[in-house]
């Protein structure tokens, strides 16, 4: 997870909020730490890449990782890999096999509990991600 004062000094989401037991049911247990990745998908569109990456960038919360699935044309790749870079990304070439097939592969990469997928085209308005994860706190089921 990036921190303040980490690349980009982007503040992650310290999910330490979300263990704890569970007060429902018989013999309450540990909640497994739950966490946050979004998935993004691109093909030669650096410029729309680095429109959608800007606005979540500035979120005042960030999930634990953003990963980018590339299916971009040699041409194209390059620019793609350097603002996946720029912006603090893990970066994995796409399949190449279409749009539903690099949707999966960011998905698989994903590291964190919960994963929120995106285009190379969405803009995020302020407390985007942030709602989100409040969306996973307050659903105790949400880890299951």
């Amino acid at each position: 997870m990036m921190g303040a004062g980490e690349a980009g000094g982007w503040r992650s989401w310290e999910p330490s909020s979300c263990s704890g037991p569970l007060k429902s049911g018989v013999g309450a247990r540990e909640t497994p730490r739950r966490t946050l990745s979004v998935a993004l998908v691109t093909r030669n569109r650096p410029a729309s890449l680095a429109r959608t990456l800007a606005p979540l960038r500035k979120q005042s919360v960030q999930p634990q990782e953003v990963v980018i699935a590339d299916d971009s044309d040699d041409e194209w790749a390059p620019q793609v890999r350097a603002i996946a870079r720029a912006y603090g990304c893990r970066y994995a070439v796409g399949p190449k096999r279409g749009l539903c097939p690099n949707r999966n592969a960011p998905a698989l990469a994903c590291r964190a509990t919960h994963i929120r997928t995106i285009d190379d085209d969405h803009e995020f308005p302020a407390g985007h991600i942030e709602a989100c994860i409040a969306a996973i706190i307050r659903d105790p089921l949400s880890w299951r």
